[in-house]
């Protein structure tokens, strides 16, 4: 019985130590930007290295999402300044018209092209995001495409 708690106890270490290498492997500054290919809202591929060598900010959002709505209003703030910045929209959602009637009521278009759907569920793999992953999502790298940092609070995409 004592050994069957000692299994117990290392294998539930060993799993939690998992999922916490696996949910902070992105965090590590100048780790790459994934060279990732997603289809775009016109059902064209879009793939990192045809972007502008700009900083990058990559929002991960879901259509029914109240803070992405927040997020995106925020972000618009910032696009009117910052232009020299790839501003990139990334959903799962497969429904297109719900995609597009999202796009317009929250004006995206204004903020960039870059509408893009990913149909086989990658980004969090891609992204090297773990097993969990809030959302939006919003992932920041500088213009040699490394790493900078997740912005978690919305005062900080002031500083990308």
């Amino acid at each position: 019985m004592k050994n069957y708690k000692n299994i117990l106890k290392l294998l539930f270490m060993f799993v939690s130590l998992f999922i916490v290498y696996q949910t902070f492997i992105l965090h590590i500054s100048g780790s790459k930007i994934p060279d990732f290919s997603y289809k775009n809202i016109n059902n064209k591929i879009v793939r990192v290295s045809s972007l502008p060598r700009l900083k990058t900010l990559i929002v991960f959002f879901s259509t029914d999402c109240d803070y992405c709505t927040d997020a995106i209003s925020e972000i618009k703030k910032i696009s009117i300044k910052r232009k020299d910045v790839n501003y990139l929209f990334v959903t799962e959602e497969k429904d297109l018209t719900s995609v597009s009637t999202f796009v317009k009521k929250n004006k995206l278009n204004e903020i960039t092209p870059y509408i893009l759907i990913d149909y086989n569920k990658n980004f969090q793999k891609d992204f090297g995001l773990g097993f969990s992953m809030s959302i939006p999502t919003i992932l920041h790298y500088d213009k040699n495409g490394n790493f900078v940092k997740e912005i978690i609070d919305y005062d900080e995409l002031k500083t990308i």
